[in-house]
């Protein structure tokens, strides 16, 4: 399964030197109906809560709000809410629109369309990449990880029927990397 393969590799893989995860980006470009965005949203509340990063600031991103709210924040909330144990154990406060853990000031929740400059993620989702129009989101959440130790930039999308924009520049990018064209040793690739 694409999911075991995914989630082994970004948690699986360390440098051998600090101990810390490989990857700080992956890119995930899976067909329609394969649980990309629940996939997503388990990489997202992990490094919420069990990655241990105080003040971790866990941003999951969407190009607009139906988006956001429907398909991003209210199953996070379901699984969150579904499990006491869970909750008991990382001290989670769960609110109308984010998730919170008081005791080390973590916080997560949606973004829509750009981000502001303040962000400093620990972890950021972007879903359905190719419907953005421009790299605003990515890029201001990759600008924004720079004091973080193991941040992670996930990107998943499907192949969308643009042969433009943001996401196809990023994926072809990517495919450079794959065939080593271009260097890109902290990138994970997972092309469907």
């Amino acid at each position: 399964h694409w999911q075991c393969f995914l989630i082994g590799s970004l948690f699986g893989w360390k440098r051998a030197a600090t101990g810390k995860r490989r990857f700080r980006y992956a890119y995930a470009q899976v067909p329609r109906k394969n649980g990309k965005t629940l996939t997503a949203i388990g990489v997202a509340i992990n490094l919420f809560c069990a990655d241990m990063e105080k003040g971790a600031e866990v941003y999951l991103g969407a190009k607009g709000q139906e988006h956001a709210k429907d398909l991003l924040f209210a199953p996070t909330k379901f699984i969150v809410e579904s499990s006491p144990e869970l909750r008991a154990h990382f001290g989670i406060e769960i609110n109308a629109g984010s998730l919170v853990i008081p005791a080390n000031f973590s916080v997560l929740k949606t973004v829509i369309r750009k981000p502001d400059d303040g962000y400093n993620p620990h972890c950021a989702v972007v879903d359905e990449y190719h419907e953005h129009e421009t790299d605003d989101q990515w890029s201001t959440f990759d600008t924004g990880m720079g004091s973080r130790e193991q941040p992670l930039l996930l990107t998943i999308t499907t192949s969308g029927s643009s042969i433009g924009g943001p996401c196809h520049e990023y994926r072809n990018e990517c495919i450079k990397i794959l065939d080593g064209t271009i260097p890109g040793d902290s990138t994970f690739v997972l092309i469907y």
